[in-house]
């Protein structure tokens, strides 16, 4: 069990960490959840997110309740050392 939990652990940290490391901003095109592994009960939150420079970046969203209130069209800006963008406005 350790065998498979340490890897699934270690990969979230280092997502994480990368994810903490970015800095873009952009407009919200999807709102979605996902499964965290197959077979899981639990979700990860995501947005899609068209970034100025017209690359689409998917950051997971902790906590659900700022998914939730992310809607297609907001604008947000992700800022290095922060773990989720922030919305700043809607089109």
């Amino acid at each position: 069990m350790l065998l498979i939990v340490l890897p699934l652990i270690g990969y979230d940290y280092v997502r994480s960490d990368l994810q903490e490391r970015q800095e873009w901003s952009g407009t919200v095109i999807r709102v979605y959840s996902q499964r965290s592994f197959p077979g899981s009960r639990s979700f990860e939150h995501y947005w899609d997110v068209r970034t100025v420079a017209g690359e689409v970046r998917s950051p997971r969203i902790r906590p659900k309740s700022l998914w939730s209130h992310g809607r297609v069209g907001d604008q947000v800006v992700k800022r290095a050392g922060d773990f989720n963008p922030m919305t700043i406005g809607r089109r």
